[in-house]
């Protein structure tokens, strides 16, 4: 079992008859957010891009549509 697995960050979420497993990236593309990538891919898990292109209703209606409880945030994205 992964760690990210072991800390529960990625609980099962249901959706289209599938179980499956969220993190959240909110960053720019630096060498933390390919770490992240690698280790999500590794543990089987899926990850959820986020932009400050977005806007604040987007950032809202995704996570509440993957019930998101984990999100990698760079310092100084907010």
């Amino acid at each position: 079992m992964s760690g990210m697995h072991a800390l529960k960050l990625a609980p099962d979420t249901a959706g289209e008859g599938i179980l499956w497993n969220f993190i959240g990236i909110f960053s720019r593309n630096r060498e933390e957010w390919a770490v992240v990538d690698l280790a999500c891919l590794r543990s089987n898990i899926t990850i959820v891009p986020f932009y400050d292109s977005l806007g604040k209703e987007a950032l809202t209606h995704v996570i509440n549509l993957t019930d998101l409880t984990t999100m990698c945030i760079e310092k100084g994205s907010f």
